[in-house]
């Protein structure tokens, strides 16, 4: 089972400050985690069903003790507060 693979890049870095120019290499490494990929994975999904189910209480039928919100300007901004609460906001949902 591997755990993680990755690869590392050599890149140089320059700087021109108060002693002059100067330049080093610097080493990058990026790695990749299969199972971390997989728990934010889980973890969006679990964001996006509870963002759907919010936003779908947000326009419930009449009820004692209920009001829909029935002004769409005032939806979209609830909307948008749900989105952001959840975390899940700039993900191409449109409302």
């Amino acid at each position: 089972m591997r755990v993680a693979q990755g690869y590392e890049v050599e890149r140089t870095c320059r700087i021109n400050d108060a002693y002059g120019p100067r330049e080093w290499p610097e080493r990058v490494l990026v790695v990749h985690s299969p199972a971390s990929s997989e728990r934010q994975a889980n973890g969006l999904d679990h964001r996006l069903t509870q963002a759907e189910t919010k936003i779908g209480a947000l326009t419930l039928a009449r009820g004692r003790g209920k009001r829909p919100i029935t002004v769409e300007t005032e939806l979209l901004k609830a909307i948008g507060k749900v989105l952001k609460a959840q975390r899940v906001e700039g993900l191409g949902i449109r409302t």
